[in-house]
């Protein structure tokens, strides 16, 4: 079976698309083959007018900042997982830290940026490693940023900084394509791409499309009762 079903798109750079559809339409799996993790069996995926799989591992982790649903920390200290374990400055860690609204919730940590996570370190629980792995997708200033459910583990105070975290990549021009289902984590969208059963069947500015999926979503209005007396 074709998972993603002749989907096609261009999207300008500093925009923010909004990808929305019921479970299992594809949204994940064209998120991953966006991002590069997966290949495209027909077709390709370009940035700039070059293909992703012309990109080696250390250009595309540069010009992509991913976070995907399930999001998973390695071995090593909370700073190695937000800088990619690499040689970055602590003010570059912080600053994405700060972005995706982190810093605080890292400070309160043991070790703070050097507390350990994996098997022998810290517990974290699902919301706190979420916006730890914003951090390392923003981290960098990335030119495209991808995020799968950014919101799924998220409490209140997570969502206003993961919001907070939107306005700022939009007022940079980074584009941003997002998988959400609330409307405050999509307000920010230039465009929606509805997903239906692998297809895109839908894709436009965000108000036309917004409007057509309120209409759809509102009840169909009943007959009133009516007796004769």
């Amino acid at each position: 079976k074709v998972i993603l079903d002749k989907v096609t798109f261009g999207l300008p750079a500093g925009a923010t698309l909004a990808v929305v559809g019921p479970s299992g339409s594809g949204k994940s799996s064209l998120l991953q083959v966006i991002a590069g993790a997966y290949p495209c069996s027909a077709g390709e995926v370009t940035i700039d007018n070059i293909r992703i799989e012309h990109l080696n591992q250390l250009a595309r982790a540069r010009l992509i900042g991913y976070l995907p649903q399930s999001v998973d920390l390695l071995p090593g200290t909370i700073r190695d997982n937000i800088c990619l374990f690499s040689g970055a400055s602590d003010e570059d860690v912080v600053h994405a830290a700060r972005l995706a609204g982190a810093h605080d919730l890292i400070g309160r940590l043991p070790e703070g940026y050097q507390s350990k996570v994996g098997p022998n370190g810290i517990h974290l629980s699902p919301g706190q490693a979420q916006r730890i792995g914003l951090a390392r997708a923003v981290f960098g200033s990335p030119v495209l940023v991808i995020l799968d459910e950014p919101n799924s583990a998220l409490d209140g105070e997570g969502e206003i900084a993961l919001v907070r975290a939107l306005q700022h990549l939009t007022a940079k021009t980074t584009t941003v394509l997002v998988v959400a289902h609330k409307p405050q984590i999509t307000a920010t969208a230039d465009v929606f791409a509805v997903m239906q059963d692998g297809r895109l069947t839908q894709y436009g500015p965000a108000e036309s499309i917004r409007s057509q999926i309120s209409v759809a979503a509102k009840p169909a209005p009943q007959a009133a009762a009516t007796s004769d007396i």
